[in-house]
């Protein structure tokens, strides 16, 4: 899986997306990308731990409770 990202805007503040292809996977603020780069090492675990098969369904979009439910899962673990 190839990811690409891209820089935007939303209601005058940046924005990063991921993007598969043309799939956006996740975008974010400047707050979570802080949260991010905090928890990298955690997330690269939890990454490596849960690989991704290229039989797999696509990668969901996740609303934005999920994402911050996640964030502080992480966040608590540091």
């Amino acid at each position: 899986m190839e990811i690409k990202t891209e820089l935007g805007d939303f209601k005058g503040s940046p924005v990063l997306s991921l993007k598969d292809g043309e799939s956006l996977v996740l975008s974010f603020g400047v707050r979570k990308a802080h949260a991010i780069v905090g928890a990298f090492e955690d997330i690269k675990a939890f990454a490596a731990s849960h690989p991704v098969e290229a039989k797999e369904k696509p990668l969901k979009r996740l609303k934005k409770s999920e994402m911050e439910e996640l964030l502080k899962k992480l966040l608590q673990k540091q």
